[in-house]
């Protein structure tokens, strides 16, 4: 039986989607092949192994008042493959772990960080390696793997934080002069780390830009401004190494201005279709599409990737999730439902291709 780290929480907006996933896997994991060990960090950033109940966990909140509690690191040493437990008497226990599963989206956990932590330990893990997943997190850089391959993507302009808050009549004026005259309205202002659409705006018009920069910047260092693409929104889910699998198709609908992260998960008024109904081609060209993303960005594990489809069938990269939503009625799950692979199969699955070289 294998020792699996499940770690969940972190400093991160999406704090509390990472730890309602964690409580489905550990409520999914197969326990006759895998004993799992749950890590909780706390939004300030502290480690600690518990022993709390899956509905604490899910909760985002009750896990951390836990009276199971007990500090915890990653021994780092090369090879040790251990987890240093503080107990309460001051002596240190030391757990064997031999894969990580760190379900952590977004900033630390999805672009890289984390990940690093772990090579430097020695351990196995699941998903993407540590250029893979920060690439694929930071948008503008996973756009120039898209322009490698010769895929469109939406034309673009990145601007800092620095040079926005230095003189931001200005650097809306060159918005205006740039991406506004090549593009037009809509555009989309995006922090350039973050998942799960936080931080995201739709802008209208001129006035919208300031207020969605702020925004924006209240996430990050860096901003990414898209020309709005219309079209289909279509969605990959792809589980695998070299050799990926690839679920059903997916085509979204968010009912509403866009897909945010208001509507995917507050008011939950996206409709989904699964699988997608496409030509023979088109679903070629889709698939093909995704697979040469997944290759150029050497991925991992798992992804989604999310593309739109325009009315003259163009295909236009939109990103990748390098940590995609995980539960059973996630998009990325359902996707792989549809061509027979079970939630537990998938975790299953993700655990066995982080041994494999």
């Amino acid at each position: 039986m294998k020792n699996v780290l499940i770690v969940f929480g972190s400093m991160t907006p999406e704090h509390d989607l990472s730890c309602i996933s964690a409580a489905t896997i550990l409520e999914n994991i197969d326990r006759e092949k895998y004993n799992p060990i749950p890590v909780g960090i706390t939004n300030d950033g502290k480690w600690f192994y518990t022993e709390s109940t899956t509905d604490e966990i899910r909760s985002a909140v009750d896990w951390e008042k836990s009276p199971t509690n007990k500090k915890a690191m990653l021994d780092i040493d090369h090879g040790s493959g251990h987890l240093l437990v503080f107990e309460k008497d001051g002596t240190v226990t030391k757990m064997p772990v031999d894969c990580v599963f760190a379900r952590i989206a977004g900033n630390t956990g999805e672009d890289g960080k984390l990940q690093g932590l772990f090579e430097l330990a020695g351990i196995p893990y699941v998903g993407c390696g540590v250029m893979s997943s920060a690439c694929s997190m930071d948008k503008a850089i996973s756009y120039l793997f898209a322009d490698s391959i010769g895929m469109r993507r939406p034309m673009t302009q990145n601007v800092t934080a620095k040079e926005y808050l230095a003189d931001k009549e200005g650097t809306i004026e060159a918005i205006k002069a740039d991406l506004g005259a090549r593009a037009g309205f809509p555009i989309f202002v995006k922090p350039v780390s973050t998942g799960s659409s936080v931080g995201i705006s739709k802008v209208h018009n001129e006035e919208e830009l300031r207020p969605a920069l702020d925004e924006a910047f209240s996430f990050g260092e860096k901003v990414v401004l898209e020309e709005g693409i219309v079209g289909s929104e279509i969605k990959v889910a792809l589980l695998g190494n070299d050799e990926p699998v690839i679920g059903a198709l997916c085509e979204l609908n968010a009912n509403g201005d866009f897909n945010d992260f208001e509507t995917k998960y507050v008011a939950k008024s996206s409709s989904k279709k699964i699988p997608a109904e496409f030509d023979p081609e088109t679903e070629k060209m889709i698939k093909d599409g995704a697979l040469a993303i997944y290759r150029a960005l050497e991925c991992r594990g798992f992804s989604r990737i999310d593309f739109f489809l325009t009315e003259d069938n163009q295909l236009v990269f939109n990103e990748i999730n390098s940590m995609p939503g995980f539960q059973p009625t996630s998009i990325y799950s359902l996707m792989l439902n549809e061509v027979g692979i079970s939630y537990t199969e998938i975790i299953s699955r993700l655990i066995e291709l982080a041994f494999e070289k």
